[in-house]
């Protein structure tokens, strides 16, 4: 999995990490997510629990330092230990590697651990709910109990809106 994880990083900076300091950042980074020593040595995700894999996945976060994030379901599968764990690390990735994030779940227990800026709950493909931190606090029955609403119009009925940007 090392070797991986430094030809990606090369890939990514135009250079090789220098092999010292990117052996402890990743020593440092598996501690941290409780990533067994021994999986360095590994395959990518060969023998993994589906747990150690949504871990390895936010080590690779950590240790690329993406501009965005895109996780999907990152909670499934999950115990709460390891949910701890995970929510920690992109924490981690969000506050120190000025990362934006779309987090995609069908769970609130996450946004226990991970502090959003922004929610949106969507119902059949429709934002029914959204608000910032705040509401996510002021509302958590809310998250969980969504009804959806009844848009105006059947979707077929609503509107067309021409786009602006073609000729």
């Amino acid at each position: 999995m090392t070797n991986f994880l430094r030809t990606a990083k090369t890939a990514i900076d135009g250079e090789a990490p220098k092999l010292r300091t990117w052996t402890k950042d990743v020593k440092a980074a598996m501690a941290q997510l409780r990533i067994d020593a021994n999986f360095a040595e590994r395959n990518v995700n060969e023998g993994f629990s589906g747990g150690e894999k949504k871990r390895v996945e936010i080590l690779q976060l950590e240790l690329f330092k993406p501009k965005f994030a895109i996780l999907d379901e990152t909670d499934s599968g999950l115990d709460v230990d390891a949910l701890k764990v995970v929510s920690e690390g992109v924490n981690r990735a969000h506050e120190t590697g000025n990362m934006g994030t779309l987090l995609i779940t069908h769970y609130t227990r996450i946004l226990r651990y991970i502090k959003p800026d922004f929610v949106h709950v969507f119902v059949d493909g429709q934002v029914v709910e959204e608000g910032g931190r705040n509401w996510l606090t002021a509302s958590k029955t809310k998250a969980t109990t969504v009804t959806p609403r009844a848009p105006a119009q059947p979707p077929s009925l609503l509107p067309h809106r021409p786009r602006q940007d073609l000729p």
